[in-house]
This record gives structure tokens, sequence and C-alpha cells, in this order.
């Protein structure tokens, strides 16, 4: 392999290992913005664009699968 291969491929794997980094963070924010109520609300509205009573119904059905799921996935403190 020659120089400019190696480089490509470095560059390559270090955006996609940045992008996992910052997918993981992000999900732990969301994870511990979906444990509030009113900040979860918020956040449906701007990611989804529903009303509020939609979200809300949204939240209680998949509120405690997500929150399950993030207490599985977090290190012990």
């Amino acid at each position: 392999m020659d120089s400019e291969t190696k480089i490509i491929i470095a560059v390559t794997s270090g955006i996609i290992i940045f992008t996992i980094v910052i997918g993981f963070i992000a999900g732990c924010l969301f994870g511990v913005f979906m444990s509030h109520h009113m900040l979860a609300e918020i956040m449906m509205n701007i990611m989804t664009g529903v009303h509020v009573d939609i979200a809300s119904i949204n939240l209680d059905i998949n509120e405690t699968m997500l929150v399950d799921e993030m207490v599985k996935h977090m290190p012990e403190k």
C-alpha cells in the first residue's frame, strides 16, 4: 500500500469512529432527556413536528422500553 491509500483509510476509519462516538453520546443525552416528561415532549415535537398530545401518547408507550434499554447499556456507577 502506498502512503496515499494509508491516509485515506486512516481518515475514513477516523470519521466512522467519530460518528459512532457522537451517536453514542447523543443517544445517552437523549435517554437522559427522555426521563423528564416536559423535555421529552419538546424533543419529540422538534424531531417529529407532531402535536404534544400525540407525542405524549407515544412517550407513554415507548418511554419505559427506552429507559429499560438505557439502563441495560449504561455502565454501573
